[in-house]
């Protein structure tokens, strides 16, 4: 009886796995087909293919945007991760099971492929929105770029999504602003990948493999492991709370309260039980401790 019951468990486990990769798969898909479709259409409306600072915006907004709104539609369902980058970094953490992990860094990569694929299928012309290095960037600025990024993005994603706090109902808007203003930094130089997924799916489509490629899957994983370890040390060894303390006020408002409600069903269970029991014998405290 217990193997089965333990069997029947394990099976749960496979399919609540399978609907959130699942899920993260069509949300990697809706981020990557909505800035290739509009990156296309800003270089379809475009006299030039310059990159000027206007266009950079446009395609540091886009991101930002697109990254936003689908993280805050998934975000309970999935985590919202859209990244095999950060996907290997939270397993690293702990923070996501490792069969969970592989089979979203599996569902990340077919959707920036089906996206990319998708977006050409659709618009008129061919897709161009590959990664690449810019002329008079070698491969180790680009790879350094890459990484450094990649590591501020995984740093939000921990501190702002993992960690629970006053700030996570808004993370998605802070993620796509991280985002927004990592692309103004590194499109004109790599082309901004920050994401394999987001790289290889339109190097799948476009047939763009080149030699330094391994840099957008390289630079990304080696900037979510050193954001990880960061994070690590500044959780497991150092304990940030304790260096700047009171920024979780309502925090501490939360848990006072939760007492305060705790007290109160003591003391009502004590007068029902003993209803002669004077109310001033029942001592509830609430509210901040200061030292005076």
């Amino acid at each position: 009886m217990a193997s089965s019951t333990q069997e029947s468990n394990k099976r749960e486990v496979y399919k609540q796995y399978a609907l959130t990769a699942f899920c993260e798969f069509i949300g990697t898909f809706f981020f990557l087909f909505c800035t290739f479709t509009a990156i296309s259409a800003m270089k379809f409306t475009s006299d030039t293919t310059t990159l000027d600072p206007t266009k950079l915006l446009f395609v540091g907004a886009t991101f930002g945007l697109s990254l936003c709104i689908n993280v805050w539609i998934f975000y309970r369902i999935t985590g919202g991760v859209f990244n095999p980058a950060l996907t290997w970094g939270l397993v690293l953490l702990g923070k996501m099971p490792i069969l969970k992990g592989v089979m979203y860094f599996i569902a990340q990569t077919l959707a920036g492929i089906v996206a990319a694929a998708g977006a050409e299928a659709i618009l008129p012309g061919k897709l161009n929105v590959s990664c690449g290095l810019a002329k008079g960037v070698n491969q180790g600025q680009g790879l350094m770029l890459e990484a450094l990024l990649t590591a501020e993005l995984m740093l939000t994603v921990l501190f702002l999504a993992v960690e629970k706090h006053r700030a996570t109902p808004i993370a998605p808007l802070v993620i796509g602003c991280t985002i927004a203003i990592l692309h103004f930094i590194s499109v004109p130089f790599t082309g901004a990948s920050l994401n394999p997924a987001r790289a290889f799916g339109p190097a799948i489509v476009e047939g763009t493999f080149d030699k330094k490629h391994w840099i957008f899957w390289i630079g990304p994983l080696l900037g979510a492991t050193f954001g990880a370890g960061f994070y690590y040390f500044m959780t497991e060894i150092v304990n940030y709370k304790t260096l700047n303390p009171g920024q979780d006020f309502d925090r501490d408002v939360e848990i006072e309260g939760a007492e305060l409600k705790r007290q109160l069903l003591a003391y009502q269970a004590s007068t029902s039980s003993t209803p002669s029991t004077p109310a001033h014998e029942v001592n509830l405290t609430f509210g901040r401790k200061e030292d005076v």
